[in-house]
């Protein structure tokens, strides 16, 4: 039995060797906090939201460090950075603070990918305003170009000589969503479904 320990033991203490180099140790010193003061922070509704029975339960798991605070999805933002809750009386007063660990990756990722969203919509929202200005609507009345801007022409023409969107892209110095925005456009102007017809269309029309 003893043999049979040491055995697997050594098996675990090899392991944790072997990926030695992808293990990031944890500097973090947690600080226990009384369950009574974590209790006094959460809404006490026993609601299970967390996966946990109760909301003292929930205290207790957080006492040990088994769960975040932040895992309670009706608890009350922190009023620091650093996740320090309010203790508030029945009047909505603040009485007292509890400082508790919290997780903020999830919400740092969250925010950066908004953040991201953000920045691409500003870049289209730019390249658009950039590309339709209101000379690009003063078309020559003789022809038909199907209420086709100039920068959707010259779109379509790349589109007709077999370029992609990513070299569209390159050619005219603009994303490749803008690029797509165009082509949509076109093809919803001209009523066709592909390139192919888009370009077969536009020659048949003289409008490339």
């Amino acid at each position: 039995m003893a043999k049979e320990f040491i055995v697997g033991f050594m098996g675990f203490l090899n392991n944790i060797f072997n990926k030695r180099e992808t293990i990031r140790p944890n500097f973090d010193q947690i600080k226990q906090v009384p369950i009574i003061e974590i209790l006094k922070i959460l809404p006490k509704t026993n609601c299970q939201k967390c996966g946990y029975l109760t909301c003292m339960a929930f205290a207790a798991g957080v006492t040990r460090g088994t769960v975040m605070a932040d895992k309670c999805p009706c608890l009350i933002s922190p009023i620091s950075e650093n996740a320090v809750y309010p203790i508030l009386d029945k009047m909505g007063k603040v009485v007292n603070s509890v400082s508790l660990r919290f997780d903020t990756s999830g919400l740092k990722k969250q925010i950066q990918e908004q953040h991201e969203q953000i920045l691409l919509l500003e870049a289209s929202l730019r390249a658009n305003t950039q590309d339709e200005t209101p000379e690009d609507f003063s078309m020559d009345s003789g022809k038909s170009d199907f209420g086709l801007t100039r920068r959707e022409i010259e779109v379509l023409g790349h589109i007709a000589k077999g370029y992609t969107n990513n070299e569209i892209s390159g050619i005219l110095f603009i994303s490749p969503h803008t690029v797509k925005s165009h082509m949509i456009n076109i093809f919803n102007k001209l009523n066709v479904n592909d390139r192919t017809q888009a370009a077969v269309l536009a020659t048949q029309k003289g409008i490339i």
